[in-house]
């Protein structure tokens, strides 16, 4: 099983743990679209290309699915390919879904799939 270290140090008087439990497990990612990218080929192609910038991604070990934020996933240039419903705090609601690409580079692992709007 692959591991990587994503808490906090102490910072400002302020333990890591209490971040931490703040902020949740946040981990550095790469995120984007490459539609040249075919996860059959990896082996051949390797990974997708993404840019070199990274984002602060928050583990939630409890979702069942990935969601990204609107006004991040429309400066990529992600595109909608269809909506989805997620439960929130008011009950069922209705949200735009992207499809993108995620790589971690502290575990040299990605995913892709379906990535619903988070506003």
């Amino acid at each position: 099983m692959r591991e990587v270290e994503c808490g906090f140090g102490d910072a400002n008087g302020i333990q890591g743990s209490q971040i931490l439990i703040n902020c949740g497990p946040i981990i550095d990612v790469q995120i984007g679209y490459d539609p040249n990218f075919d996860i059959n080929k990896i082996h051949i192609s390797g990974l997708p290309k993404l840019g070199q910038k990274k984002y602060r991604a928050l583990i939630d070990t409890g979702a069942t699915g990935s969601s990204i934020d609107k006004d991040l996933a429309n400066s990529m240039g992600l595109h909608i390919v269809d909506k989805g419903s997620m439960i929130v705090g008011s009950g069922v609601q209705e949200f735009d879904r992207y499809l993108a690409q995620i790589y971690v580079p502290s575990l040299g692992w990605g995913e892709h799939g379906f990535f619903m709007e988070y506003i």
